[in-house]
């Protein structure tokens, strides 16, 4: 058998599969808890599995992707799960997925009992390069992670496991929707390009800045800052308008004005977070 060839074949029938990418919905009654452990199925037309690995926080869970098309890995000689007549093989990566995403997308269909197999496949998840075993595997792998990255991206942009934390009484915390408000509109007068539309959402959207993550869904800007800046004093700004200052926790949650959604690529280009302690030097 020509093995090239094989994986050719196989890798473009999956991807005419996952071109429709309806995801299905388990009715509320019929959901099941996630365990570590679990291999679950997630509820697309590929019918792609998954192993539950580790619970990294509450309600959010590492787990990594398995597929049944053992001939598109065999450069990379994976651990192999064999359950009755099935065998699955681990993708050479792993995402994080929450709880409830989990339990409303996927259905268990077995469960590792042994917890060094588990351990043993994360590792494999862990430890492998995504590219160099050959054409048609390197290809496998970046679609099958492409359909994952949405997965992972809003299991942890949307995880807010917020730490109340006491607020210092020299750092009350407030939001100035005015200033908010006049930033933008600043803005629509000078970058027209930028400011595409103040009706559209950018629901589940993510931008990046230097000491930052943010995501944009229903209205509310969820911004993530980096581990330096979490339960000291920073002040969120959009050009020169300081929009909240406060202690910050894991996650800021900012409220977007009623009857304006910016967009994306505006809070991306003027959004910035800094320490109170920086920004009055």
């Amino acid at each position: 058998m020509d093995v090239e060839k094989e994986q050719e074949k196989i890798y473009k029938l999956y991807r005419s599969i996952v071109k429709v990418d309806d995801l299905l919905t388990v009715e509320e009654g019929n959901r099941q808890k996630v365990e570590v452990g679990q291999v679950r199925e997630w509820l697309t037309p590929a019918e792609e599995k998954i192993l539950v690995v580790k619970e990294v926080e509450r309600d959010l869970f590492i787990v990594v992707p398995l597929t049944s098309l053992l001939t598109m890995l065999l450069p990379l000689n994976p651990p192999v799960i064999h359950h009755k007549k099935h065998y699955y093989a681990p993708l050479p990566f792993w995402v994080y997925a929450r709880r409830e995403l989990l339990e409303k997308h996927s259905l268990v269909l077995f469960e590792l009992k042994n917890k060094q197999e588990v351990e043993k496949i994360y590792q494999f998840a862990d430890s492998k390069k995504l590219k160099g075993w050959g054409k048609w595997t390197d290809k496998f792998i970046d679609l099958f992670a492409k359909r994952f990255a949405d997965l992972n991206t809003s299991s942890l942009f949307y995880h807010v496991e917020v730490q109340e934390y006491q607020q210092e009484e020299e750092y009350p915390k407030f939001i100035d929707l005015t200033a908010f408000k006049e930033a933008l509109e600043k803005i629509k007068q000078m970058d027209k390009e930028a400011m595409l539309s103040l009706a559209a959402s950018s629901i589940g959207k993510s931008i990046r800045g230097e000491n930052y993550l943010g995501v944009i869904e229903g209205g509310k800007l969820y911004i993530y800052p980096t581990e330096d800046l979490v339960a000291g004093c920073v002040e969120v700004k959009i050009l020169d308008k300081v929009i909240l200052r406060g202690v910050a926790d894991y996650c800021i949650e900012i409220e977007l004005p009623e009857g304006i959604r910016a967009e994306i690529e505006v809070l991306e280009k003027y959004l910035s977070v800094e320490s109170c302690e920086e920004s009055h030097e």
